[in-house]
């Protein structure tokens, strides 16, 4: 855990585990078997089936550690952010689902944002709670998300209006679009700047680069030493007192340049 590769090399482990032992050992054949980096489902006729499937699975790595989650008094099954079930007449139907030690903390009302990002995070918020529940369990997953932004700071006005927004087209036109990049300051200002472009009919679009996070900063690594003598050209290497670097070529002191056959005009750190 912890490394760039741990999600990369569970998902081959496990890929090389199902092969093996579920879709080769497992009789009758599973009819559905499906998996998500190491969380699995399957959909079996009880629960009797299920745990032997588990006591197949258990003895068959020593480092792979299963266990068995079965659905709910309600008939649903947590899977990653959604819980399903399985109805009476074959159809699955699904809804949102939030953790319990989920703390429901998204970007607060009152963050130093522009209004244009706080829409867009409250319309993700919606997008996902529609993305993961059928359409008859959409509207539970919706007041999910509706009390999560009021916990945050959002009036019930702002939630309506980034709900009823439509994703925005994708702009098309003869040539490019200006785009100018001014570090976000505040909405009034980002307003009169949208005003004035306007109003000198400058077609540009106002956009607020990202700020800088602290991780970054301290990533960030220092700018190489830049040269010290006079028309070197490298500008960006060290000119220490030996020898002065010209290109990819390192030239000797001017008192050495007749040992080395040099010039002195192609001496430039002078």
């Amino acid at each position: 855990m912890g490394s760039k590769l741990s999600g990369t090399l569970a998902i081959l482990v496990m890929d090389r585990f199902e092969q093996v032992h579920v879709y080769r050992q497992i009789v009758p054949p599973l009819s559905v078997f499906v998996r998500y980096v190491d969380d699995s489902g399957t959909v079996v006729e009880n629960s009797e089936r299920a745990q032997s499937i588990l006591q197949h699975l258990k003895n068959k790595h020593p480092t792979i550690k299963f266990e068995l989650e079965l659905p709910g008094n309600d008939g649903f099954l947590l899977i990653l952010d959604i819980k399903m079930k399985i109805e009476v007449d074959g159809r699955i139907t699904h809804k949102l689902y939030t953790k319990p030690a989920n703390k429901g903390i998204t970007l607060h009302a009152q963050s130093h944002h522009p209004n244009a990002v706080k829409t867009a995070v409250m319309k993700n918020e919606f997008k996902r709670a529609l993305d993961n529940s059928t359409p008859d369990l959409a509207h539970a997953s919706q007041a999910a998300i509706t009390n999560k932004l009021l916990k945050n700071g959002y009036s019930s006005k702002q939630i309506i209006n980034a709900k009823a927004r439509k994703q925005r087209t994708t702009r098309t036109g003869p040539g490019k679009q200006l785009v100018l990049r001014i570090p976000y300051i505040s909405d009034k200002t980002n307003a009169q700047i949208r005003g004035a472009l306007k109003k000198n009919n400058i077609q540009a679009r106002l956009v607020n680069p990202r700020p800088t996070t602290i991780l970054e900063l301290c990533k960030e690594k220092p700018e190489p030493e830049k040269c010290r003598m006079r028309n070197c050209p490298t500008k960006n290497l060290k000119c220490c007192s030996r020898f002065c670097c010209v290109r990819s070529q390192v030239l000797p002191l001017p008192s050495q340049l007749h040992r080395f056959n040099y010039s002195p005009d192609s001496y430039p750190c002078q």
